[in-house]
């Protein structure tokens, strides 16, 4: 969540100083006016130094581009957030599925199917054809915890 609130502040940044910049380049322009007025707003130098690199071909700002990356990265980083919500709140409410044999869980952010004795050959490639693979370090078959793992499940045959 930090992670979002930086990434935001810096979008509403890069916006203030393309506005700022846009509005000082309609006036007789002088740049140490225009320094000025950024760091009387308070804006970091590091800020105003990228802010203001020549030679860019989209002239003094941040270039539309770095807008779009940033803003593309604050949506990332909102959709893992709630994506990460739904795990905890599915971990929570989940019930382990008992099957003859064996039972399905979700720990450390897998969901894991474990079973007695070693399954038959066509148990095992069932398993392997939804996704799952063998882990020797939890002695169970896993998958990572998403929904599509979680959906999956529905189409074991040993599960039924």
């Amino acid at each position: 969540m930090e992670q979002i609130e930086e990434l935001v502040i810096l979008q509403e940044n890069m916006k203030a100083i393309n506005k700022i910049i846009k509005k000082t380049m309609k006036k007789d322009f002088i740049m140490s006016e225009l320094i000025q007025t950024l760091k009387d707003e308070e804006y970091s130098d590091n800020m105003i130094l990228e802010s203001l690199q020549d030679g860019n071909w989209w002239g003094y700002g941040f270039a539309p581009f770095s807008l779009t990356n940033n803003n593309a990265k604050v949506k990332s980083a909102r959709q893992k957030v709630l994506i990460m919500q739904v795990r905890i709140e599915r971990k929570s409410t989940w019930e382990d599925i008992t099957f003859e044999g064996g039972y399905v869980t979700i720990e450390d952010d897998r969901v894991k199917i474990f079973h007695d004795e070693k399954p038959s050959r066509e148990t095992i490639q069932e398993i392997k054809s939804n996704g799952y693979r063998w882990s020797p370090n939890w002695v169970c078959w896993c998958r990572k915890h998403t929904g599509n793992a979680v959906h999956g499940l529905k189409y074991l045959s040993f599960l039924k």
